[in-house]
C-alpha cells in the first residue's frame, strides 16, 4: 500500500489465484489486494494515494470493496450465513469475540497493523473498538435475518 515490495515476506498467492478455472472473488480496500485489477487504474488512482502505481493488476470475476477488506469479507460471510442456515459455523465467524481472539493470536505471532507498522490490536490503523463496530453490525443483521 506504500509502494514497497514486500514479496520477500509473502507467498506468491497471485500465481495460485490467477490459475485455473475457479470463480475468483477479490476483496480489497486500498487497491493493492488480489482482484483489484478488475478496476481501471485511473479509478484506483482517484481514490487511493498513489493508486495507479500500487494497485494490484490481478483481476477477479467479482470484486468486493470495503472500508477495510475484513469488513467486506464479513459482509460476504454474512450473506452466506443467511443463504446457508445449515452451516452455523458461518455465524461463528461473524462474532466479534472470534475476530478479537483471532487478531490477538496473530499479533502474538508477530503480525503488525499495516498502517501503524506496529504489533497492536488494531486493523488498518483502527483500534479494536472502532474496527469491531461494523463486524458487530453485520452479526446483528444476520441474527435478525435481514
Amino acid at each position: 500500500m506504500r509502494g514497497e515490495d514486500i514479496g520477500a515476506h509473502t507467498a506468491p498467492l497471485d500465481r495460485l489465484y490467477a490459475t485455473g478455472s475457479a470463480f475468483r472473488i477479490g476483496i480489497g480496500d486500498g487497491g493493492n489486494e488480489l482482484g483489484m485489477g478488475r478496476l481501471p487504474a485511473e479509478l484506483v488512482g482517484r481514490v487511493v494515494t498513489a493508486g495507479e502505481r500500487i494497485r494490484c493488476v490481478v483481476g477477479a470475476d467479482a470484486l468486493l470493496v470495503g472500508g477495510t477488506s475484513n469488513w467486506a469479507a464479513a459482509a460476504l460471510v454474512g450473506a452466506l450465513a443467511l443463504l446457508r442456515p445449515d452451516l452455523p459455523q458461518l455465524r461463528t465467524l461473524l462474532r466479534p469475540a472470534w475476530s478479537y481472539d483471532l487478531l490477538a493470536a496473530i499479533v502474538r505471532a508477530g503480525a503488525v497493523d499495516g498502517v501503524r507498522r506496529r504489533s497492536t490490536l488494531s486493523v488498518d490503523g483502527l483500534d479494536w473498538p472502532v474496527y469491531a463496530e461494523p463486524l458487530t453490525r453485520v452479526a446483528e443483521l444476520v441474527d435478525t435475518g435481514r
